[in-house]
């Protein structure tokens, strides 16, 4: 049980870094001379936050008792 706890953390944790990690480079390309790559990079963020938001969903709902 334990294991699994930590490979959901680590998981979690991986999610939000590639998020930072996005944001931070379609930031720049919004700087940059290619502007329509940025949006590619916010597209990128939310793909890696989506899982983050399914997964509180479910944890919410499995201890809402529903």
């Amino acid at each position: 049980m334990s294991i699994m706890i930590a490979l959901t953390g680590l998981s979690i944790a991986l999610l939000l870094w590639t998020a930072l990690y996005c944001v931070r480079k379609a930031l720049a390309d919004f700087r940059g001379a290619t502007p329509a790559s940025g949006i590619l990079g916010l597209v990128a963020a939310f793909g890696a936050m989506l899982p983050i938001g399914v997964l509180s969903f479910a944890l919410l709902m499995a201890y809402s008792g529903v």
